[in-house]
């Protein structure tokens, strides 16, 4: 990421940390001002918390999901994280793409 982009949004996400709300606004902020690449980027509903590790740009404008493992190969239930993450984007009005 450029320095100028990471430094734009960077400040967004890491303020609010404690309060899940803050979080999520910040986060949406930051991919809709088109970050390439989002951080440990909380997002949450009524019930839950989830931080993707990435969310990454596409060419398209759509972000991808991206989740850091030690493991080889994907198990269930990273998938399923995964699939958490995606559904609470959509519950905040963002439409995350399989990749």
């Amino acid at each position: 990421m450029e320095g100028g982009k990471g430094s734009e949004h960077e400040p967004l996400l890491l303020a609010p940390r404690g309060d899940p709300a803050g979080a999520t606004a910040a986060t949406l902020e930051a991919m809709e001002s088109r970050a390439d690449v989002i951080y440990q980027a909380p997002v949450a509903d009524a019930t839950f918390l989830g931080v993707p590790d990435f969310l990454v740009r596409r060419d398209d404008g759509s972000y991808a999901i991206w989740d850091a493992k030690l493991s080889r190969r994907a198990a269930p239930n990273h998938v399923m994280q995964l699939c958490c993450y995606a559904e609470l984007l959509g519950e905040n009005g963002r439409r995350v793409d399989a990749a």
